[in-house]
């Protein structure tokens, strides 16, 4: 379900859910452990960018570009979880 849908549906718990999971996901998989603020913070970014820019996406989409952005050197993007990584990686 696109993230027009879900946001349509009233799942703003759910998609910000998601935003956690997936910031946390990011974290573990480059071995880096932030602090619980500095977490839920990228992630509430993450849920902006989602809900202002990326609205006809599916989060599958989201975490499958996510997944390729971490493992894919080729990008031109840093090793970090932030906006502009991830923007680049859902692009």
């Amino acid at each position: 379900m696109r993230i027009f849908d879900r946001l349509k549906a009233g799942d703003i718990n759910g998609l910000k859910e998601d935003s956690v999971d997936l910031v946390g996901m990011c974290y573990a998989a480059l071995g880096q452990k932030p602090d619980k603020q500095q977490m839920l913070g990228m992630a509430q970014l993450l849920y902006y960018d989602l809900i202002n820019y990326h609205t006809n996406l599916t989060m599958e989409e989201i975490k499958y570009a996510f997944d390729i952005g971490l493992r894919n050197p080729e990008q031109g993007t840093s090793a970090f979880v932030n906006v502009r990584t991830w923007s680049v990686w859902i692009n």
